[in-house]
């Protein structure tokens, strides 16, 4: 299936703000006060009296809403509306893509459409291919919880960089691919409140082992903004062999070239990291 775009680059949000209006429980036909029921595609048949319809009024309401634009604002003349613009150009992908399924087919007005997500396949391909898209043009805006299906993706797609980048735990070197994590600095959990629009970005993102990603969670492992690496006395201590081999394996220093490292880790990150952990120091 051909990519769509979804690189709003006025409007960074405005993709996932769509998927998460469209992703949520709908109107009937009749609540939406079509009178275009009867002339419903018969693959929608079985759908006309189910919550499962969406339009591009509230729709338009929604996503102005979500990314704290007020729609009016951008002109009444609404083909000459930016906002307008890109959210038009959001759907019509989806249509293209065959994502979400008009109940007429054959209307072409978009301000009066109404729709419905289409299959679990189609859908999956596309939760995977607009965070792919999203991420590789610089997009990295993030404002989902975690187990949204769109926010696994872009987070599948931020360990993918990391891994690319490095190839390596950071901290101990350890290179098994399955085991390998795409650790944020500033936990997901924070930095989508704080700043959305970078939340997913790279250079908040180290590439470690399990392990070492759990240490790092919890502050037993912890690295300075010079990429210096600490270990706390807690691991030093323990006696356990394989413990012990683990620990010794962790270097002094992240290896990072940052002048040939495209999303190198960025120290106010690191340095943010610090103050969570020391907020929670007892």
């Amino acid at each position: 299936m051909k990519r769509h775009n979804t690189r709003h680059a006025r409007f960074p949000g405005l993709g996932e703000a769509v998927w998460e209006y469209l992703n949520q429980a709908g109107s009937t036909v009749v609540d939406l006060g079509s009178a275009k029921a009867i002339d419903a595609d018969p693959i929608n048949q079985d759908y006309l009296d189910r919550p499962v319809w969406h339009n591009k009024t509230n729709l338009d309401r929604y996503v102005a809403n979500k990314l704290g634009l007020d729609f009016e604002s951008y002109g009444k003349n609404k083909h000459a509306n930016p906002l307008y613009t890109a959210t038009v150009s959001e759907i019509s992908s989806l249509r293209k893509a065959g994502t979400i399924i008009d109940l007429n087919p054959s209307a072409s007005n978009l301000q009066m459409g109404i729709w419905r997500i289409s299959d679990k396949i189609k859908v999956e391909r596309h939760e995977k291919e607009s965070a792919d898209i999203e991420m590789e043009s610089g997009n990295f805006y993030s404002s989902g919880r975690l187990q949204s299906v769109f926010v696994r993706q872009k987070q599948r797609k931020f360990r993918a960089i990391l891994l690319k980048q490095y190839g390596k735990c950071l901290f101990c070197k350890f290179a098994l691919e399955p085991w390998m994590r795409g650790a944020h600095i500033v936990p997901y959990k924070i930095i989508r409140h704080k700043d959305p629009k970078h939340s997913m970005h790279p250079s908040n993102g180290l590439l470690l082992c399990s392990m070492c990603d759990i240490a790092f969670e919890y502050g037993y492992i912890t690295a300075d903004e010079d990429y210096t690496i600490r270990i706390k006395e807690y691991l030093l201590r323990q006696d356990n062999a394989t413990t012990r081999t683990w620990v010794k394996s962790i270097r002094k220093k992240m290896q990072i070239k940052v002048e040939s490292t495209q999303y190198p880790p960025a120290p106010k990150y690191l340095k943010e990291k610090a103050k969570l952990l020391a907020r929670l120091a007892p």
